[in-house]
C-alpha cells in the first residue's frame, strides 16, 4: 500500500496528547453501548479499501470488520462517498450509514450485509 500522507490521530486523554492511529480514517464513530469509549467502527477510501472496519482501542489499531454496501462500487465516487455512521445505542449490531446522492443503508449483522433503507429513487 503506498503512502498517500494522509493520517488520522487518536486521544484518550480527551484531546491533551495524541499519536498516530495505525490507518488514516474517513469516517468513524463510536460504538454508544461501549462505555469505556473504545469500540469505533470506520471506514477509509483514501488506500482503495472497501470494507468495514473495528477498533478496540479507541482508534490506535483497526481490523477489517465487514462490508460496504453493494452500491458503492467504487469508493472514491463523490456521489456515493458515506458522510455518516451510526450505531444503535441499545443494539451494536444495528448500523446505520449515510452517503452523499441521498443514501441511507442499515446493517442489522454490524455490518455484514446492507440493505438501502432510502434513495433518491425512492424519496416522494
Amino acid at each position: 500500500m503506498s503512502d498517500t500522507g494522509a493520517r488520522s490521530y487518536v486521544s484518550t486523554d480527551g484531546g491533551k496528547t495524541f499519536a498516530k492511529s495505525g490507518m488514516a480514517m474517513d469516517v468513524v464513530t463510536y460504538d454508544p453501548a461501549d462505555t469505556s469509549g473504545n469500540e469505533m467502527v470506520g471506514y477509509s477510501w483514501q488506500f482503495g479499501f472497501k470494507s468495514l472496519y473495528k477498533s478496540t482501542d479507541a482508534g490506535k489499531t483497526w481490523q477489517q470488520n465487514g462490508t460496504l454496501p453493494v452500491e458503492i462500487t467504487n469508493i472514491q465516487d463523490p456521489k456515493l462517498r458515506i458522510s455518516k455512521i451510526i450505531i444503535d445505542p441499545k443494539n451494536s449490531n444495528n448500523i446505520f450509514m449515510s452517503g452523499a446522492s441521498g443514501f441511507v443503508w442499515k446493517s442489522i449483522d454490524g455490518g455484514s450485509t446492507w440493505k438501502a433503507i432510502l434513495t433518491l429513487e425512492t424519496i416522494p
